[in-house]
């Protein structure tokens, strides 16, 4: 019964519908409204997060332009007055004082060696000479130098027992006080030796070259009659 009914209700619908369809028009659809949403209510004592700030970014620091240089004229460089100085003085500097002139010899003929001979150098106890040599400013012998005895007044040349050489004997009891009296140049003044003599009376100059040559031991001894041999040299000085 049930089933018979429902189909009959089911019919009974289908009818209906098929007559509305055909006596209206056709239905305009009409959009639906977009549903707002509802709000978001927070329960209260609930605190919300706190929401993380961005992070500044970095900020990049642009260079600066540099104003180009204008025509604008430089002020002029104010004149500085410089600090006065006082003049130091130079120092005094010493003048050389020239060299002082050589003297002139006084002589021509200077004598650079007079001495006795050792018992070495003249063995013979009998030689009594005296040895005259004549050498010129560099030592060189020179010939042709004549010689006088002061005493005897008597006269040699050099060249005579060798190479600018010349000899006196000695005379008993006689004195020799010796010069050069004149060279190849022509008169010449020299020095004048010592005076030498065999007896005892000589100066205890003479005697002094006695005792340095070993001849006598002291003054004392050297005063009394001794044979001995003489060298005197001359050495020309112009």
């Amino acid at each position: 019964m049930r089933t018979r009914l429902a189909a009959f209700l089911l019919l009974l619908s289908l009818a209906l519908a098929a007559a509305c369809t055909a006596d209206s028009p056709t239905p305009t659809l009409v959009p639906r409204p977009t549903p707002t949403p509802l709000p978001t209510f927070t329960p209260r004592g609930q605190a919300l997060a706190p929401t993380a700030a961005p992070e500044p970014s970095p900020t990049i620091a642009e260079p600066t332009a540099t104003a180009a240089p204008t025509d604008t004229p430089a002020p002029e460089p104010t004149a500085t007055t410089a600090p006065t100085v006082a003049p130091t003085r130079p120092k005094s500097t010493a003048t050389p004082r020239p060299p002082s002139p050589t003297p002139a010899p006084a002589f021509d003929y200077m004598i650079v060696e007079q001495r006795i001979k050792s018992r070495e150098e003249e063995p013979n106890l009998m030689a009594v000479n005296i040895e005259l040599y004549a050498v010129d400013k560099a030592g060189n012998p020179i010939d042709g130098v004549v010689f006088r005895d002061l005493e005897l007044n008597e006269a040699v040349v050099s060249g005579d027992k060798g190479s600018g050489k010349a000899q006196f004997t000695f005379t008993t009891d006689r004195a020799y006080r010796i010069i050069v009296e004149a060279d190849g140049s022509g008169p010449v003044t020299s020095q004048t030796s010592l005076t030498f003599a065999l007896n005892a009376f000589r100066s205890d100059d003479v005697n002094q070259l006695l005792m340095a040559a070993g001849l006598c031991g002291s003054l004392a001894d050297c005063r009394r009659a001794i044979h001995f041999t003489a060298v005197i040299k001359f050495q020309r000085q112009r």
